[in-house]
């Protein structure tokens, strides 16, 4: 790399599957400081790569995993993440992971990985520092995201190789399929593990016996304890001893902890006792995990210590909670878990998954689904069997689960009756995550509509009499340098004190010295472009301007009852957002204004504005 490129490696792999082929692409200062990592780099890729109206399960769409200038630091949270177009809702897709194989990639000499074709067979990709190697995966075909790392370690005979993998559902290219590591760590959202499948790419292998250097290394290191001594203050106690837990008390009593497909946003103290941390802590937590380098250790690995399912580990957290558990009918860690632990094995993503569970045990409750079309599952509220039934079926696509492979919406516009009403999606047709955004008390709500990838539950742009897009903008700027939002009270770490100086850390790092104006541009660059490769595969406004009609409905129960969106809210809230974004109010097209300030007009020519 060159010598003046300091918080990077210097270079991104390219793949091809196709013809089992790969280069290096060089990093330039240049096109750092435009895109600076992450989701800016992925935006880049995405928008110049992929033609409009691209099939995402094709070959032509690409894979990339991209770490950012604080992956693999030292710094707490640091991440990597995975963007690609997305066949579950045919738009942008981007999705954050933590653990250790982000920096791992770093250590072995990439920034990150393009991947594009399709392999006539299954492979599994090996990087070795800077040896890359296309290996054979028909014998791991067919197995889940568990037993598919163990195997590549024992034939590689390395135990410290990080692997990220698909399971069952990838490779039948489910459109909410994800990409698993480290057994309890995943790249969720939006069907990366489907863009997998479809390329008959079983895994990624990574060894990296490198190092990260950083321009100002004194100063870089003080900026790093300071931060650690805030997480590890006081202060910060209940998340780092829980973890997301966390929230699970404060969003029941705020009337925003989704209950059997959101019928119902609260449970009563005797019911919701069995998901508080404390609880939980007592009854089943076994240890703490943290991603490397991270002094919060926010991860809670648990154990189901009594009944039929005893002996099974998996992790327990907040969106795990309210979409498989609360949102499937349960009220028992040791009912849901399971349900949990085959999600993660067969290889979905949780908060889609849930969701689907849950949208098929309402229609099941109303009738609209019967045991016949089930194939004989009795499919009611917290039942463990039938549930981990279903996605079995759903995983191989057979009978009733290849109709819910491709995700609630497309699912009740196959299955008609008025089921549609019943799919707990809004922007772009994802589904909503495990939060309730009725209650006047959320803060969530705003982002199940405002984020590029679709409903989210990391996209906040204020609230709704208040829109920010500059809070948009950081959070665009966390998942391109590529660092946690639970270190940050910018990001969702509300029960964290740190509000860590990112800008000071990235210019200590790289040798840089950009004010907070170009720091913000760059994140409004990128959210931009994001933005605008939705707009050349045919989205407007309308698409972002929606919530499942339940959402109108007021709260039936709890502290917030009778909470309800509107559309006029939903109306103003964009009238708002998309005026200070400088975008068409009535389309949300940018205007070429807006795009040349950001030194797009290649966008804006592309778009023709």
């Amino acid at each position: 790399m060159a010598d003046t490129l300091f918080g990077y490696a210097g270079k991104i792999l390219e793949v091809d599957l196709t013809t089992h082929s790969s280069k290096t692409i060089e990093v330039t200062p240049e096109f750092a400081k435009k895109w600076l990592g992450g989701v800016g780099f992925g935006a880049y890729f995405l928008w110049n790569r992929v033609k409009a109206g691209a099939d995402p399960l094709g070959p032509d769409n690409l894979l990339m995993f991209m770490t950012g200038p604080m992956t693999g630091t030292g710094s707490s949270g640091t991440r990597w993440n995975a963007i690609f177009k997305s066949p579950h809702t045919g738009a942008w897709a981007r999705t954050a992971q933590g653990g250790d194989i982000g920096p791992e990639l770093k250590y072995a000499g990439w920034d990150g990985i393009v991947i594009t074709g399709k392999s006539d067979s299954p492979v599994y990709l090996y990087i070795n520092n800077n040896r890359v190697q296309f290996k054979d995966a028909r014998h791991l075909w067919g197995k889940d995201t568990h037993e598919t790392p163990q195997l590549i370690e024992e034939e590689l005979k390395d135990k410290l190789v990080k692997v990220a993998c698909i399971g069952p559902a990838g490779e039948n290219k489910v459109t909410y399929a994800m990409i698993s590591t480290e057994y309890f760590r995943a790249f969720g959202r939006l069907g990366g593990g489907a863009v997998m499948g479809s390329k008959n790419l079983k895994a990624v292998a990574i060894r990296g016996t490198g190092e990260v250097k950083v321009a100002d290394l004194d100063a870089y290191w003080k900026l790093v304890e300071q931060q650690r001594a805030a997480l590890l203050s006081p202060a910060n106690f209940w998340f780092r001893r829980w973890g997301t837990q966390t929230y699970n008390e404060w969003l029941n009593d705020v009337t925003q902890l989704g209950y059997k497909n959101f019928q119902e946003a609260w449970l009563d103290p005797d019911k919701f006792k069995t998901f508080s941390g404390q609880y939980l802590e007592k009854t089943s937590q076994l240890s703490r995990r943290a991603c490397i380098g991270c002094a919060n250790r926010c991860s809670t690995v648990g154990v189901v210590r009594t009944g039929p399912h005893a002996g099974l580990v998996d992790e327990i957290d907040y969106e795990g909670i309210a979409n498989v558990g609360s949102g499937c009918g349960h009220y028992d860690f040791r009912t849901f878990m399971p349900v949990e632990e085959a999600i993660e094995r067969l290889g979905f993503d949780l908060i889609s998954g849930g969701k689907v569970i849950s949208f098929a045990s309402e229609l099941y409750q109303r009738g609209i689904l019967t045991k016949a079309d089930l194939g004989g599952i009795d499919l009611t509220w917290g039942n463990t069997d039938a549930q981990i039934a279903l996605l079995e079926l759903i995983a191989s696509r057979k009978g009733i689960g290849d109709t819910l492979a491709v995700g609630t919406r497309k699912a009740a516009q196959k299955i008609g009756k008025d089921s549609e009403q019943y799919a707990m999606v809004a922007a772009l047709g994802n589904e909503i995550s495990g939060s309730d955004p009725r209650s006047s008390g959320a803060f969530i709500n705003t982002a199940y509509l405002a984020g590029e990838r679709g409903s989210c539950h990391n996209a906040p742009a204020g609230t709704w009499d208040a829109p920010d897009a500059v809070r948009q903008d950081k959070m665009t700027l966390f998942d391109s340098l590529v660092v946690c939002l639970f270190v940050s009270v910018d990001g969702w770490g509300s029960g964290s004190p740190i509000n860590p100086d990112y800008l000071a850390m990235l210019n200590a790092a790289t040798g840089w010295n950009i004010d907070e104006a170009e720091f913000y541009k760059i994140g409004e660059r990128i959210a931009n472009v994001e933005h605008a490769f939705n707009i050349r595969e045919g989205f407007r406004r309308k698409d972002w301007e929606y919530v499942p009609p339940r959402m109108y409905e007021p709260l039936p129960t709890g502290p917030n009852a009778g909470d309800a969106l509107t559309p006029e809210l939903l109306k103003s809230y964009f009238d708002g957002l998309y005026t200070l974004r400088g975008w068409d109010v009535a389309t949300g097209v940018p205007t070429r204004a807006k795009l040349e300030a950001l030194d797009l007009k290649d966008v804006a020519d592309a778009l023709k504005v």
